[in-house]
């Protein structure tokens, strides 16, 4: 944090209302000065947004949080897109910041072992090889962006992990991966929360744009950088993909690794037992109650 505020601060920064911007070309430092010390809620979009779009699920706006002090580093960004900032104090005064945007970055030419990460919260696509990010891409939902699937909807995303399925070169939105959405994992849900209720399917990572939360339930994509995706062989079937939000965590799903042995089913009833959030799979909260079991030793 240190170290970028020092590079940053070198640099001419864009001004609008009190909300201001630097960039060292891959991060965002924003400042801005509190009306009497209140606390700032800050909002991130790939689109122009306002006060009143807040409430309204169809636009793609990130919420990054209660900042408490007067500075805020935004390391979550995808290069070659505009990004709108916006922040709102708890007394009521609305900051706006300049649009801001990142130089363009290729995707590594090669990209050996690679999986996908995709960030509901952040409203991202990030291709990851060998532990370290490769490129990060914005990405629009639906109308129920925040919501893990349980049931057909045509309105929210699942969470969880994945795989590609098939591959798409031409689709009804340019090109598209298909995931195999519903897993064992979103069916044993299905069973023991919504018994009965169709569970859908048909969850792509397609093309068609990022100007709205418009898909029924897909992670939509711009025309060009599906394409990129496209390019790479190593992106195809079988490909890894986590899908990660407001119910299972990046943490939750490395939790999970390696219980592919679990009958969800079973774990989603024991965690029903529990009074714990029934995900189906083993999260943090069903790691904690069992460590809290073992060592009471009942």
């Amino acid at each position: 944090m240190a170290v970028l505020m020092l590079l940053l601060l070198g640099r001419a920064p864009a001004r609008d209302n009190g909300l201001a911007w630097t960039t060292d070309g891959k991060n965002l430092l924003l400042t801005w000065s509190h009306h009497q010390g209140h606390l700032l809620t800050l909002y991130r979009s790939t689109q122009p947004f306002h006060h009143t779009d807040l409430a309204d699920p169809s636009f793609p706006i990130c919420n990054l949080g209660d900042i408490q002090g007067t500075a805020y580093v935004d390391s979550r960004l995808s290069p070659g897109t505009t990004y709108y900032y916006a922040g709102e104090t708890d007394d009521g005064w609305w900051y706006q910041a300049n649009p801001a945007k990142l130089p363009p970055q290729p995707l590594p030419s090669v990209i050996p072992d690679a999986w996908i990460l995709i960030d509901k919260l952040q409203y991202c696509l990030e291709v990851h090889s060998h532990g370290r990010l490769q490129k990060r891409y914005p990405v629009s939902l639906g109308m129920a962006p925040y919501r893990r699937k349980l049931s057909q909807d045509r309105a929210s995303t699942p969470e969880g992990r994945y795989q590609i399925s098939t591959v798409q070169p031409k689709s009804r939105w340019h090109k598209a991966y298909d995931i195999n959405y519903p897993t064992e994992v979103d069916k044993a849900r299905l069973r023991l929360l919504a018994p009965g209720q169709a569970i859908g399917g048909e969850i792509q990572i397609h093309g068609g744009g990022i100007e709205d939360n418009w898909t029924w339930g897909c992670i939509g994509m711009r025309n060009a950088d599906i394409d990129e995706l496209f390019r790479h062989p190593e992106i195809g079937k079988n490909t890894i993909v986590w899908i990660i939000g407001r119910e299972l965590s990046y943490e939750d799903l490395e939790c999970d690794e390696g219980c592919e042995s679990l009958d969800p089913l079973e774990l989603g009833r024991w965690q029903q037992s529990q009074s714990l959030p029934v995900t189906c799979v083993q999260d943090r909260a069903t790691s904690q109650r069992l460590k809290q079991i073992r060592s009471s030793g009942r």
